[in-house]
């Protein structure tokens, strides 16, 4: 148990550092803010959150699927597991591409670069938004937040609302960085 709170924990740490890696980075592609070191050590620590969080989650998946083998699964809660899952993978892989896109964004002026990392930034914010909409229920339970059935639906229906409403806002802002970026 003392593992599924470290992982919950570090969740929490990396959606908040990564709000703040978004909100410097929109304010630096606006030119509302400058190029600083501690932006680079947050992305650090971002990312050893982050990859923490990714090995002792997995770990945790790999121990639970190798003890409930063979065992008859729920089939709503096995979706929503599998959607956690993939959905994490997909984060781990854009991040990957976001970080090579994001080093090259500033020194090359390619439409192919702007593209790329556009796009990728927008599949990266669907990829969190269900990661988040499927773990944020899960995390509620597991800091003891969260007890009974109808409350865990109502968290599952407030994460769900609010990740719509952070993928849009983030999709859009987003696209108008990169129209404004291109234009300017």
């Amino acid at each position: 148990m003392a593992r599924k709170k470290l992982v919950t924990l570090l969740g929490i740490a990396s959606v908040v550092l990564l709000a703040i890696h978004l909100a410097w980075g929109a304010a630096l592609f606006a030119g509302l803010a400058t190029w600083s070191p501690a932006i680079a050590r947050t992305g650090r620590i971002l990312v050893t959150c982050f990859a923490l969080h990714v090995v002792l989650a997995l770990w945790g998946v790999f121990r639970d699927w190798k003890r409930t083998r063979g065992q008859v699964s729920y089939a709503r809660l096995a979706l929503a597991n599998t959607a956690q899952i993939a959905s994490g993978i997909l984060v781990v892989a854009l991040s990957g591409v976001h970080g090579y896109l994001g080093s090259i964004y500033f020194k090359v002026s390619s439409p192919a670069v702007v593209a790329g990392y556009l796009v990728t930034n927008v599949l990266l914010f669907f990829a969190c938004c269900v990661h988040v909409s499927v773990a944020g229920p899960h995390v509620l339970v597991s800091l003891g937040l969260v007890a009974s059935e109808k409350a865990y639906r109502r968290a599952q229906v407030a994460f769900v609302v609010a990740s719509v409403a952070v993928f849009g806002l983030a999709a859009a802002s987003n696209v108008l960085l990169a129209v404004v970026g291109v234009s300017s």
